[in-house]
């Protein structure tokens, strides 16, 4: 029985430290609009905003590539992890395109963030969003959708773009080697002794 619960406490030790490396990116710009990011209204909300970013030469275009609502499947290579107990979650997009843009719906809002080399996984919650109540207290997320921008970037974006992108450095994980090392070592002196 020991040498079974110093086994889990091994690798419950262990799986925490894995976890202690899951990052949160910044967007490069951040807004709420009002409306649905899939009526009319929104989408010309969500269009002027990113006009307002003066990142793209006239006449782009955005492009839904993948929506995600909570509890339901979706056939798409998008995954949307939504906790409205705890009004946070994340995604991750595994299809083909770069998703720059992506909306986060809520009732009557929903936020928008920009990504400039795009972005493949991230977290999230409301407060941080800006998507919150009356309280302050977050709302609950309907569905999370990504964008591409079919378009050219500005001369001044893309010089911005590359100087923006520094070689990100490796999130240590905290012991996590040694965690596991030491616990099967325990495991086998106890397993000698015993």
């Amino acid at each position: 029985m020991k040498r079974t619960m110093m086994a889990i406490c091994a690798a419950v030790m262990t799986l925490s430290a894995g976890v202690a490396g899951a990052a949160t990116y910044d967007p490069s710009a951040q807004t709420v609009l009002k409306g649905n990011d899939t009526s009319a209204v929104g989408r010309a909300n969500f269009y002027s905003w990113v006009t307002s970013l003066d990142v793209y030469e006239a006449g782009f275009k955005i492009v839904k590539i993948a929506r995600s609502f909570k509890n339901v499947k979706s056939s798409s290579d998008i995954v949307a992890r939504i906790n409205n107990k705890t009004m946070s979650g994340s995604w991750a997009w595994n299809g083909d395109g770069e998703a720059t843009l992506v909306a986060f719906m809520s009732k009557g809002y929903f936020a928008a963030q920009y990504f400039a080399p795009g972005i493949t996984n991230n977290t999230y919650a409301s407060q941080e969003l800006g998507l919150v109540d009356k309280n302050g207290d977050g709302t609950r997320i309907k569905h999370v959708s990504l964008y591409s921008v079919k378009g050219t970037l500005k001369p001044q974006a893309v010089e911005a773009k590359f100087a923006v992108e520094p070689e990100p450095e490796p999130v240590p994980l905290p012991a996590g080697g040694l965690l596991l090392v030491s616990g099967l070592g325990v495991l086998a002196l106890r397993r000698r002794r015993g």
